[in-house]
């Protein structure tokens, strides 16, 4: 009731329930029946049953680029990466990691796309022209095996677009970011986080310091062009000290540009909560 101009929300994936909804609109059709969807009715919110995850991902169309008529354009922080011919793409939902900070697990679950899939709508892109390519996956690099079966496949059709990707710094391998390289990965991204072990297990992450370090170690040998680390500060018993040794951390450990983010509390995640549970939120 807060946000009087929300008549409907479509709630989680959207592909089969957003069709749905615009069938019944079309059609004059009550919207009763349609899973995933949340509506203002008379006044009051109504809230359908709830529609399942896709477990197939293969199962959904490849997007219609040519629907919307405008050109892409990449950037970062206001760095501008990819001027022309750039998209996006998913090759997996989810992650299989529990960051307090995220909702991925608890909401989207994780399931990928099979190799196959993700080279066709790869093959199609190159064969349109498109030049750059940003994986927004949750996280690229669950799958060792995926990454290296991908690439190769990349190498071996000559596909002529380069790449970005987001990765956990305790998954990559040389040999996963040599493959990496070899396919025109140029930007990888790093949730590093903190330089402090305590704010690490704080959020669940599952890393280390070393293990940061080790990863763009392993990247600069691979000869991967450019590396991003995502930092956060403000966890709730975050001290100055260690926020400043995270800054400093971040200028130690060679990255090329470090992306600062100040802890968000988001719904659906586990800080949001303990948040609620201590009363510093009302939902």
């Amino acid at each position: 009731n807060k946000y009087s101009q929300v008549d409907i929300c479509v709630r989680d994936e959207g592909e089969y329930t957003f069709l749905e909804l615009v069938k019944a609109l079309e059609r004059n059709q009550p919207l009763k029946d349609i899973k995933g969807l949340t509506y203002r009715e008379n006044g009051k919110f109504k809230r359908n049953e709830q529609r399942p995850l896709i477990k197939d991902l293969d199962s959904i169309p490849l997007p219609d680029r040519k629907a919307l008529k405008m050109e892409y354009k990449g950037s970062f922080g206001g760095l501008e990466f990819a001027p022309k011919g750039f998209t996006s793409m998913v090759s997996s939902r989810g992650c299989p990691y529990h960051c307090t900070f995220c909702y991925g697990k608890r909401t989207v679950g994780f399931r990928t796309r099979s190799v196959e899939n993700i080279m066709e709508e790869i093959l199609y892109l190159d064969s349109e022209g498109y030049k750059y390519l940003n994986f927004v996956d949750d996280n690229f690099t669950v799958s060792k095996k995926r990454v290296i079966r991908l690439c190769r496949l990349m190498q071996k059709h000559k596909v002529d677009l380069d790449w970005i990707c987001e990765g956990r710094v305790n998954q990559v391998s040389d040999e996963m970011l040599r493959e990496m390289k070899r396919a025109n990965c140029r930007i990888i991204f790093f949730g590093v986080e903190s330089a402090n072990q305590r704010i690490l297990d704080y959020y669940k992450k599952g890393i280390t310091p070393a293990q940061s370090i080790a990863a763009v170690k392993k990247t600069r040998k691979a000869k991967i062009p450019f590396i991003l680390g995502s930092f956060i500060v403000g966890a709730p018993s975050e001290t100055f000290k260690e926020i400043y040794s995270t800054l400093k951390f971040a200028q130690k450990i060679d990255i090329d540009f470090p992306v600062y983010n100040l802890l968000g509390t988001m719904p659906g995640t586990d800080i949001w909560d303990e948040m609620v549970e201590k009363n510093i939120l009302d939902e």
